[in-house]
This record gives C-alpha cells, structure tokens and sequence, in this order.
C-alpha cells in the first residue's frame, strides 16, 4: 500500500473512532502524531489528549519530541521529564529524555537516563550509541571506545563509524582513517557521506573523505548516501 493511501486511511480510522467517542485519549495522541503538515492542529490534539488523560505517560513523550521539533526546547524538557515520571519502567521514556537533557547541554543529566535506560534494557543500541557519544564529547574516550565496541557486536556498521568519531574526536587521524577503510570491506551498506565529511574535517583530513567518497559510482552521494560494495 502506497504510504499516502496509508495514511489516509490511518486518519479515517482515527477520526471513526473519536465520531464515536471523542474522549479517547490515545486516539488524540495518533491523530496528532499523524498531523505532520500542521503542527498547530497536532500541537492542539497533543493538549486534548493530555487534558483527557494528565497521566499518559506515551502521550507526554511524543508530546515532548513534538515541542523538540517545534524549538520549544524548555517545554519538551518538561514533558520527557513528566513521561518518565509515569512510566519509569519504559527504556524509550528515559532515551527521549536523555536526549532533551543532551540537547539542552546537560551531559550528566543525558548520561544518567541513557544508563537507566540500559539498566532497563541492556540491549539498547539508541541508548548505547547516545552515552558513548557523550563520553567522547566529554573526552572520555577509553569509555565511548568500549560502548561502541559493545554496539558492533550488533551492528557493525554503526560502531565503526561511532569509532572513527571517538578518534577523529581525540584528534588521532591515522586510527580514524583505519576504522573508515574497514567500510568498503562490508557488503551490502550504505554509509552517510556527510558523516564522512564531517568526521575527516575534525581532524582537517579532506584526502581520506574524498578517497572514500569517489568510491561511489552509482550517483547515489546526489541523494545523500554512498553505497560500498566488496
């Protein structure tokens, strides 16, 4: 199914179910989960949906990443702080709020939810990559290579390029250009080539990223991805 006609259906559902009943908090949540051109008839389901039910801990959540989205940066704080209050249990409320705190610049905040979230779920990837990423800005950079380690051991993929960031981070370009060469020895993948960029630039290596991004011959940089055969 087209996802255009998917979501059209998903709205029509959505809007039977609240004809019938218009106190369903979840379905004001969907809806405005489902509003994506207009963010103030979300913004306004959002508020319905908390006013039927202050206590829905996944309705503050996406309420919060909503705001994030909206640059109301301080109001999405307060919602992920509310949603892991009401659902302490839920790896995913304390990720999203760890992610409020990394972006409002509290590092320790961010780390301390990630860690629960781990506690929670010690097979988090999201949870992992996030809590290495803040010990390498923290230059913590014997703890972030070990985190991601942990996560090639699920996806390969994603902790080489986090290993390539923790060294091109600590300024060590030559261990960065060899966890970059280990990309084109995967097959099938498709790495981001601003990733690349952006990781030989902190260490002020253009060779090394236009090495590896003329390895793409299918045209597919256009679209923003470098695909890398074996």
């Amino acid at each position: 199914m087209p996802p255009n006609d998917a979501l059209v259906k998903a709205n029509a559902a959505i809007n039977k179910a609240l004809q019938l009943d218009e106190n369903i908090a979840e379905a004001h949540v969907t809806k405005a989960g489902l509003m994506r051109m207009d963010p103030e008839g979300s913004d306004r389901e959002y508020r319905r949906a908390l006013e039927l039910n202050p206590n829905q801990g996944i309705g503050h959540m996406r309420y919060a990443q909503f705001l994030f989205n909206q640059r109301k940066l301080e109001e999405a704080v307060t919602h992920a702080r509310r949603a892991v209050e009401l659902d302490p249990t839920s790896p995913v409320a304390h990720i999203s709020y760890g992610f409020m705190l990394a972006m409002s610049r509290d590092a320790e905040g961010a780390a301390a939810q990630y860690i629960k979230a781990l506690e929670l779920q010690p097979d988090q990837v999201i949870a992992r990559f996030n809590i290495a990423n803040v010990y390498a800005q923290k230059h913590m950079f014997k703890e972030a290579l070990a985190e991601f380690d942990r996560i090639a051991e699920k996806d390969r993929i994603l902790g080489t390029l986090g290993r390539a960031y923790v060294y091109a981070n600590s300024k060590k370009r030559d261990a960065m250009r060899q966890e970059l060469s280990k990309l084109d020895k995967e097959s099938p993948m498709r790495v981001g080539p601003l990733n690349v960029v952006a990781l030989c630039g902190m260490v002020g290596d253009k060779g090394t990223a236009f090495d590896l991004l003329d390895k793409d011959r299918s045209g597919a940089i256009c679209a923003g991805a470098v695909e890398v055969r074996s």
